[in-house]
Formats: structure tokens, C-alpha cells, sequence
């Protein structure tokens, strides 16, 4: 691909290891709603820090993650209710075990789908382009207990 002053080239998104076991996954610069994810990897489990905003992208991340982590996180923590950490998450269940602080699911109802109202015109898919909520967690893990 050839690289202009209106359209540059741009990396696709991916895994960058950053010390032995610990990667982000950086998503490229220049787009609307981006967010980047940690994955961790140690002694047989993995533990992912955050999805992505569609279900494209989602899919994307959970290839790289079992390129990496074999049948894909163990665990995954979301920091926070954003839909571009959290409206992956329906990649990534059953399988993985959502963390999060105990408000997070709250806000997450909350939220709800409001991201898409923003840029109605993206193609959010079934997660987020539907009637669904993104997963909620069911309880959340409260680590003072």
C-alpha cells in the first residue's frame, strides 16, 4: 500500500510483547474510539486487560490472543465501563471470568449501548449493533473480600 499526505499507512493492530509474558495491543493511530489492551501470559494462564469497541475489532484481539495464549484468556479484566473496553467482551465468554471492581457492572447497565449513538454510522456488529448489551458482568469480584 502506498502511502499519502490524505491517506498514510497505517500498522494494523497487533500484539507487541513487552517483557517475557506481558504484550499490548496497540491498535493504530488516526481512528475514532481507540483504545489499546493488555494481555499477560504465565505458567499455563492468561489474563487479558480490556476488549476492544466492535466486533470486528474483538474478533481481531482474539486472534492475536490465541495466537499467544492457546485457547484464549483465562481471565479477563475490565477497567472500566467504556464500551471500547468493554463491548469485546462477548468474544471472550464463556471462557474467560470478567473481573472488575464492583461498580463496573452499574455503570456498564448503565451505559448501556450509548457509544453507538455517537457514531451511528459504524458497523458496531451483533455485540453492539443489536438489540444486546455488550456481557455484564454477573458479579463482580471485589478483592477486599
Amino acid at each position: 500500500m502506498t502511502s499519502t499526505p490524505d491517506r498514510p499507512v497505517v500498522a494494523p493492530p497487533g500484539l507487541q510483547e513487552l517483557a517475557d509474558g506481558v504484550f499490548a495491543y496497540v491498535q493504530p493511530n488516526g481512528g475514532w474510539c481507540l483504545n489499546n489492551a493488555g494481555l499477560v501470559v504465565d505458567a499455563g494462564t492468561s489474563v487479558l486487560v480490556d476488549t476492544v469497541a466492535t466486533q470486528a475489532r474483538a474478533i481481531r484481539l482474539r486472534e492475536a490472543v490465541v495466537g499467544v495464549a492457546g485457547a484464549g484468556p483465562d481471565i479477563l479484566v475490565t477497567t472500566h465501563h467504556h464500551g471500547d473496553h468493554v463491548f469485546g467482551n462477548a468474544q471472550f465468554v464463556p471462557g474467560a471470568t470478567i473481573v472488575a471492581h464492583e461498580q463496573t457492572r452499574v455503570e456498564m447497565i448503565r451505559a448501556g449501548l450509548g457509544l453507538r449513538e455517537l457514531w451511528p454510522d459504524v458497523e458496531w456488529g451483533g455485540h453492539a449493533g443489536g438489540a444486546a448489551r455488550p456481557d455484564v458482568p454477573r458479579r463482580c469480584h471485589d478483592p477486599r473480600r
